[in-house]
């Protein structure tokens, strides 16, 4: 099949949960013997508005971001751009993705209504933990899950969650069916010996972030935290990987505590360095304001590693409640800092949480997340 993908971002022109899950969509699709054509914004330097064909299976077509902050003129810009960059590709795909039920999403099932496609759309879902939505995006999105053919969500939570929003009525579409992780790519057989020589932190306990440099991923509760922690570990470091707008912001509220010294910020990395970066570390955390799901505790998990997260990451939570591998913590930078004290005085309690936490992600396989999604296309066509 030829098969069309609507996402916010691709890697590396634009880095994230969404746009990795969208990466790692792509690259089962085509091991699966599919041709997949993928719209994406370009928040890189690079050029947009060509089409990058890297061999007979994979065409990228990068969009510029709308400037405007303005709600719903950014959308409707975004969908606009989306829907020149589906005609320009000149192919009539046999089923489209859209990823989030804005943007992209509304563009997928324009597209998908005018050639008469199948669509199937991903909502991430972290908006309806983190925000109240907007009338006009709930409209928005009551429209898009009316005239997709699927919804897939992450969990029965955020189903429920969605359907509050949309309506018990399109219950019939949604669909449940978790992202994943490589389990060979992020492996606890991987040396992150080279991160510590490469940031002098040899002989510190190293804390690991990863993420946008965003409000919704708490770290600015995580670095109020850090005076806490260095009470107890003074050679603790704290490293949080990943670019965005609070760079600046971080930084100052680092300097202002005077625990600077101890924060790391190594801005964004590439993919393939990422797997070291877990490996290095003896605690992951992120302590997030709103997560549609969290591929980022899924990674870290698969390198053995114990975790932290907050309620408001709810998969995740309930996966600790039922199988371990990590503490929930509110985002309060107190009881954050307990959080970390108890697994930073504790070696043997960090090894079992990381056992079980590569024993879960052992679960979760991306080739079984592309192909249960395929089956709803092939429920549709017969």
């Amino acid at each position: 099949m030829i098969i069309m993908i609507f996402t916010p971002g691709f890697p590396p022109w634009r880095i994230g949960g969404e746009e990795y899950y969208s990466s790692y969509q792509a690259k089962n699709l085509i091991d699966l013997g599919h041709k997949v054509n993928v719209i994406a914004e370009n928040h890189s330097n690079e050029q947009t508005g060509i089409i990058r064909k890297f061999n007979d299976h994979l065409k990228i077509f990068l969009v510029r971001p709308p400037r405007t902050k303005r709600y719903l003129f950014k959308n409707i810009i975004t969908t606009f751009r989306y829907l020149i960059a589906a005609l320009k590709l000149r192919t009539k795909p046999d089923l489209i993705y859209g990823h989030d039920t804005i943007g992209p999403g509304l563009a997928a099932v324009i597209v998908g209504r005018v050639m008469r496609v199948p669509v199937i759309i991903i909502w991430h879902g972290a908006e309806l933990i983190a925000s109240k939505l907007s009338k006009t995006g709930t409209l928005i999105r009551k429209l898009i899950c009316k005239y997709a053919d699927y919804v897939i969500v992450s969990s029965e939570l955020f189903k429920g969650l969605a359907l509050k929003n949309v309506g018990e009525d399109l219950a019939s579409k949604f669909h449940v069916i978790s992202p994943a992780v490589d389990i060979n790519e992020f492996s606890p057989e991987i040396n992150g010996t080279s991160i510590r020589e490469e940031y002098s932190i040899l002989n510190s306990l190293l804390i690991l972030s990863v993420g946008r440099l965003e409000w919704v991923k708490g770290f600015d509760l995580l670095i109020r935290a850090i005076s806490l922690v260095l009470e107890h570990f003074p050679n603790a470091k704290f490293m949080i990987v990943g670019g965005g707008s609070q760079k600046e912001y971080l930084t100052n509220i680092a300097q202002t505590l005077n625990v600077r010294n101890n924060l790391i910020l190594t801005g964004p990395v590439k993919r393939a360095k990422l797997p070291k970066f877990y490996s290095a570390c003896d605690v992951f955390l992120v302590p997030t304001r709103g997560e549609g799901f969290g591929m980022v505790f899924l990674e870290a998990w698969s390198c053995g590693k114990p975790i932290i997260t907050t309620p408001q990451a709810p998969v995740i939570a309930s996966l600790i409640k039922k199988r371990g591998g990590g503490i929930i913590s509110t985002n309060d930078p107190k009881n954050l800092g307990n959080a970390l004290i108890t697994l930073l005085s504790d070696k043997n309690l960090r090894l079992t949480m990381g056992e079980m936490g590569r024993k879960i992600a052992i679960d979760f396989s991306w080739r079984k997340m592309v192909e249960a999604s395929l089956n709803l296309h092939s429920n549709f066509t017969h």
